[in-house]
């Protein structure tokens, strides 16, 4: 098995495209609904109901975390990947508490209960892409896999060493393959990649550009990221009209 670092790209034209459409957005205010929402100061109000997206109950208290700067929860990234998969049911997007679960069960093999019960409908190989969020000491990234290719990727806006997340998740999909598909993954067969993605320069938005990630990639026309930490406040505006709308309806 092969670690390697690689570069994704995107044509520029594309991204170009993309933050084209956000800047007529601001114009013509459609984040007004969005401002007012973070501009909100009762916090008897912080409790009431936001958005209800695949059982992802968004309150307004954690959609403030959109707002410039927040440190985005999980609630946030799993109500916007429901709304991707929504968009793009050829990719899988699992939970974010999924890896946390996940490695404090690893040891018990293929009887811990993320192999046996969860996801035992899941025929993880039918989708183009799996992708998987994780929390690391408070730092969001993207692990995506792909079955096709075989081959694990690991997205870090922050840079950091990849390996022992990605073997975590080869050892859970080994197990998985053995009780779901009667068949024993080869390591020699897959390739584990560091990706040399977009970095933060900040200590908030490593889950915005996980979100971006994994979008841009599920779309599949993703060859180069070419966004950076330049474009992330106009990402979360986007990000969070998507939420509130309970859809997304907007060229990225």
């Amino acid at each position: 098995m092969n670690n390697i670092n690689i570069i994704e790209d995107e044509p520029a034209a594309l991204f170009d495209a993309k933050v084209a459409f956000i800047n007529r957005a601001i114009e013509d205010g459609r984040f007004t609904i969005v401002n007012n929402i973070f501009a909100e100061t009762n916090e008897n109000n912080e409790n009431n109901l936001i958005a209800n997206i695949g059982r992802i109950e968004i309150n307004r208290g954690q959609f403030k975390c959109l707002d410039a700067n927040g440190l985005i929860s999980g609630d946030i990234i799993d109500g916007y990947f429901n709304l991707l998969h929504a968009r793009n049911p050829r990719s899988y997007y699992f939970p974010t508490h999924f890896y946390t679960i996940m490695t404090y069960h690893l040891s018990e093999g293929i009887d811990s209960p993320c192999v046996l019960r969860w996801f035992k409908n899941l025929k993880i190989f039918d989708y183009e892409l799996i992708i998987i969020p994780c929390i690391i000491n408070h730092h969001w990234i993207l692990v995506t896999i792909n079955s096709l290719y075989r081959e694990i990727k690991y997205y870090d806006s922050e840079n950091g060493s990849g390996q022992e997340v990605k073997r975590n998740i080869f050892e859970w999909l080994k197990q998985f393959s053995i009780v779901r598909y009667s068949t024993e993954l080869k390591e020699n067969e897959w390739r584990l990649l560091d990706v040399n993605n977009p970095r933060q320069t900040n200590h908030s938005d490593c889950g915005i550009f996980v979100m971006i990630y994994a979008e841009l990639l599920s779309d599949g026309h993703v060859r180069m990221f070419s966004f950076d930490q330049e474009n992330m406040n106009k990402f979360r505006l986007m990000i969070a009209l998507s939420i509130r709308s309970e859809e997304i309806n907007y060229f990225l």
